[in-house]
């Protein structure tokens, strides 16, 4: 967990956003950004609510049994993590 840690404060302390997308294009494939791009809007639709998820499987082209795991996953978050959501995907 250290490097990602480290990762993260690499990333965070970019001077600007061109950089921290020259970051991202570096650490990662074209199908490896993809799949975390897919990941977050899971989760960011699931925590909305509003949609079902074959619904958010229908829209995003994805397996439902991707969005099952995104939806296994939220459930086993910490109660200070999806009070944040809330407060993010709300604003």
């Amino acid at each position: 967990m250290d490097e990602i840690k480290a990762l993260i404060d690499l990333v965070k302390q970019a001077p600007c956003e061109a950089v921290r997308f020259e970051l991202l294009d570096l650490l990662f494939t074209p199908e490896e950004l993809h799949q975390l791009e897919s990941r977050y809007a899971i989760i960011k639709s699931l925590s909305l609510g509003q949609e079902t998820q074959r619904e958010l499987a229908a829209r995003l082209k994805l397996s439902i049994a991707k969005i099952t795991r995104g939806s296994h996953a939220l459930k086993a978050i910490s109660p200070e993590l999806k009070a944040y959501f809330g407060e993010f995907f709300h604003e």
